[in-house]
């Protein structure tokens, strides 16, 4: 099993139909950032939203460094795990 997580708009997010993506999204809030968790390409489910406030919109978040870091702890601990259980 393979996890990862990927930052999009909440728009992408519905358009590979993360579940429960809609609820995350609003007319006015297209620059929206989530983070998504996607095991196996099979998106999971939406971790967190950097809110999408019109005013927050025009700093152009960028949550690239989040997602990095989370994969780095998922794959340490994944090899972690290995280790351990030998």
């Amino acid at each position: 099993m393979t996890t990862h997580y990927d930052q999009m708009t909440t728009q992408e997010a519905i358009n590979i139909r993360v579940p429960s993506a809609e609820d995350w999204h609003s007319d006015w809030e297209d620059w929206r950032q989530v983070v998504v968790e996607i095991t196996d390409q099979t998106p999971v489910r939406i971790l967190g939203c950097d809110g999408g406030e019109p005013e927050d919109n025009t700093l152009s978040r960028d949550w690239c460094w989040i997602t990095d870091e989370l994969n780095k702890a998922y794959h340490k601990g994944y090899e972690d795990g290995r280790r351990t259980s030998n």
